[in-house]
């Protein structure tokens, strides 16, 4: 027998959009109590003279990819010229790619020289730009598409 694909919380179903957001939440708040009941690591930032705080930090790096992997899953499946497809690889990259620039961003208070904390700050962008090349990636597949009356989209390959 299949499984739904949503969880249940006593009669009421849940959707796992709805139940990562209530957990990403949660998380916040849960960071935010934190910060107010006890006390928590803050380090200031050597070459911009900025506080950090790193409990912050340790909660943005999951949320991050964790965030952009739930608005990648919202995504309808793409043609691949044969099928329909879901692209989990890119999906999973580009959701990766997201916690490990935010990761860099959680090293600038760790990072003592200017070289140090310059190579922290490129690596989180390059790693952030896998964001901006899969936008442009979807933006053209979204161009492609052919809109027919009544509400039906179709693919429409690309001209040989």
């Amino acid at each position: 027998s299949a499984r739904p694909s949503s969880s249940r919380v006593g009669r009421t179903k849940i959707s796992g959009i709805l139940l990562g957001g209530m957990i990403t939440q949660f998380i916040a708040v849960a960071t935010v109590a934190i910060m107010v009941c006890f006390p928590v690591p803050v380090m200031t930032d050597p070459m911009l003279g900025s506080r950090v705080h790193l409990l912050r930090w340790c909660e943005w790096v999951p949320l991050a990819g964790y965030m952009t992997l739930m608005t990648e899953c919202i995504d309808a499946p793409q043609y691949d010229g044969t099928r329909l497809t879901h692209p989990w690889g890119k999906q999973f990259f580009v959701s990766g790619m997201e916690s490990v620039s935010t990761f860099c961003g959680m090293l600038f208070p760790f990072c003592t020289t200017p070289v140090a904390w310059s190579l922290a700050l490129l690596f989180s962008c390059v790693t952030y730009s896998a964001i901006i090349f899969r936008y442009f990636e979807k933006r053209t597949l979204f161009r492609r598409c052919v809109w027919r009356g009544g509400g039906g989209v179709f693919y429409s390959p690309p001209p040989n």
